[in-house]
């Protein structure tokens, strides 16, 4: 296990750099930058990319070869901070809203952004207050990358409002039995069975180190966010730079809330296989079961990586 550095394509370090959090889709991670207009997402190739600093002649690659710099003690810091290795950038595509979070929705093959909108007042707390949620920039945007290129790209309408100090979404789909209602895990089941799909949207908000967080969980497709069957859609322009949103007001719907400590940020649904084992470790039976878990972590305190199965997490 090593910390690596992010570099871009001329090997020179990123300045100022607010990286909204990291995505990974076939070998590339994908890394927001939330502090620069026009808004970008760095894409990164972990199988190609990684060069080992050396200061020696042998290096793969001219650009890592340290050389000794003016006023430099004999074995101090280079120009890489020391790492040993760096990632080089591929390439960098403009996302149309403020990428303040960012994850990959497996189920769909596509990405979901969001932006980061305070609203506590002179409080400086989080109260996850159904005014907050009015507010226009809590706004999330689901793409393809297919879709990056195309010069509509650009202008396409983000979605909302969700949240106020929404610090990390994760969407999916899901299955049920249209007759029970249960939460099919099973990858062996039935085809014939009467299966009903469903989709759902976590999102994370959370603000200082003192509030608690909160995790939002509700039934979502983001088809909605086309603005079919919206009460209020009215699309505007945050920035007066061609950039729109779409508000409807209903487009959360019922949700569950879940409390967590403080610093609450990213989420990732990462589906995991395992077979059921009795107490002696002996095999029961041959199904497989598809068990998915939500990674979470904070940023405050004592800072914590966890997970939770998904299944205890979704909507009732």
């Amino acid at each position: 296990y090593r910390h690596i550095l992010l570099v871009d394509e001329n090997f020179c370090t990123f300045t100022d750099l607010h990286a909204g959090g990291v995505a990974y889709r076939d070998g590339k991670i994908y890394v927001p930058d939330s502090r620069h207009h026009p808004y970008t997402i760095h894409v990164f190739d972990i199988f190609s990319s990684i060069y080992e600093v050396t200061k020696t002649s042998s290096s793969p690659n001219e650009d890592l070869q340290h050389e000794q710099q003016e006023g430099e003690e004999e074995g101090g810091e280079d120009v890489f901070f020391n790492y040993r290795y760096v990632l080089q950038k591929e390439y960098t595509f403009i996302v149309p809203i403020k990428p303040s979070f960012l994850s990959y929705d497996s189920d769909r093959d596509s990405f979901v952004i969001g932006t980061y909108k305070y609203c506590g007042g002179d409080l400086m707390k989080h109260t996850d207050s159904e005014d907050c949620r009015k507010e226009a920039l809590n706004h999330l945007f689901w793409f393809d990358l297919d879709d990056v290129h195309d010069p509509d790209f650009q202008s396409s309408s983000s979605c909302g409002p969700f949240f106020s100090e929404m610090q990390g979404a994760a969407s999916g789909r899901y299955f049920v039995d249209s007759a029970t209602g249960d939460i099919i895990t099973d990858t062996d089941y039935n085809e014939s069975d009467d299966i009903e799909e469903k989709g759902f949207l976590l999102v994370s908000s959370s603000y200082g180190p003192v509030w608690s967080s909160h995790l939002h969980s509700f039934n979502f497709d983001p088809l909605k966010c086309e603005g079919s069957g919206s009460s209020r859609n009215d699309v505007i322009d945050d920035n007066n730079d061609g950039i729109t949103n779409q508000i409807n007001d209903d487009i959360v719907g019922d949700y569950d809330v879940f409390t967590y400590p403080s610093g609450l940020e990213d989420l990732h649904v990462e589906p995991s296989l395992y077979i059921p084992n009795n107490l002696d470790g002996n095999i029961i039976g041959n199904d497989s079961v598809m068990k998915r878990n939500v990674w979470m972590l904070t940023e405050h305190g004592e800072r914590m990586i966890f997970a939770t199965h998904l299944e205890a997490l979704l909507p009732n």
